[in-house]
């Protein structure tokens, strides 16, 4: 098919824009298990004084080469995340299943789908090994879907110490099979590089409750070429996000904003609804 103008149409480059981005956020989030009250299960309420659940010294201690100051790895801590983007609002729980001395299995749960993904832990920090955990299921409606294989990283996601000032860098290189509205299919190639900034410590409030974190500024530059119906598309966009990072307790909040070529510009918001640490 020959496009008289090669370029993916806004509908399906915005979907693919938000989608693209919702799969890096899951990339580095942790988890929690929701309660009807709100709270942090066996709490009965959500925190309202700034927390600190465990010292990063004592989580250090007892991980070995999987410590991270914000992002205990232990057998069976849950976290619970919502949020709103361009498809409207989103629930997941991420729970780690499986932990061994070099790595841990992260697993996420949306309404109708789970998705393992692979960690490796290093002496300079905690690593997704995969890009992702399965938004796609997040997507489906917007007449997008696809899965990504990654097939190559470098760098981490979470160092195992951070301080004000610390930079740090991780990518991934990607395919992707997927599906554009009812007859369409098409893949995607290409990196996706995340830069990190520490900006230091401010007290937040979210849904599990108020937290002493660590404000990270984070850059997402996505390179792809998508194909389909026998053309190549470039694609290049990026994603300007603030998170909030909480010691011994994880990933809390991120505020992103996404800049597609040609000025088209996605916002979401996603924050922690409550945890179990075991």
């Amino acid at each position: 098919m020959q496009l008289p103008n090669p370029r993916i149409s806004l509908p399906y480059r915005r979907s693919l824009a938000s989608f693209l981005l919702l799969t890096l956020v899951l990339t580095a989030c942790g988890g929690a298990t929701v309660t009807p009250d709100g709270g942090v299960p066996g709490d009965g309420e959500a925190t309202t004084a700034p927390t600190d659940a465990v010292a990063p010294s004592e989580a250090a201690a007892a991980a070995g080469l999987c410590a991270s100051d914000y992002f205990p790895v232990v057998v069976g801590a849950t976290w619970t995340y919502s949020g709103t983007g361009i498809t409207g609002d989103f629930t997941w729980t991420s729970t780690i299943t499986e932990v061994n001395e070099t790595g841990f299995t992260l697993t996420n749960d949306f309404d109708e789908l789970s998705a393992t993904q692979q960690w490796s832990c290093t002496a300079q920090g905690l690593a997704a090994l995969q890009y992702g955990g399965g938004p796609e299921a997040t997507l489906s409606a917007t007449g997008l879907s696809g899965t990504f294989e990654t097939t190559d990283t470098t760098g981490v996601s979470f160092p195992t110490h951070i301080t004000a000032g610390d930079t740090w860098m991780q990518s991934f290189t990607i395919h992707g099979e997927m599906q554009i509205g009812e007859d369409q299919t098409g893949t995607a190639d290409g990196t996706v590089t995340q830069s990190y900034v520490a900006e230091g410590m401010e007290t937040i409030t979210v849904p599990a409750g108020t937290f002493d974190a660590m404000k990270v500024q984070s850059t997402i530059a996505f390179a792809m070429q998508i194909s389909f119906e026998g053309v190549t598309v470039p694609m290049a966009f990026a994603s300007d996000t603030l998170n909030w990072w909480g010691a011994g307790v994880g990933w809390l909040k991120a505020d992103s904003s996404t800049t597609i070529e040609g000025g088209e510009s996605i916002t979401a918001l996603s924050e922690l609804q409550s945890f179990s640490i075991p």
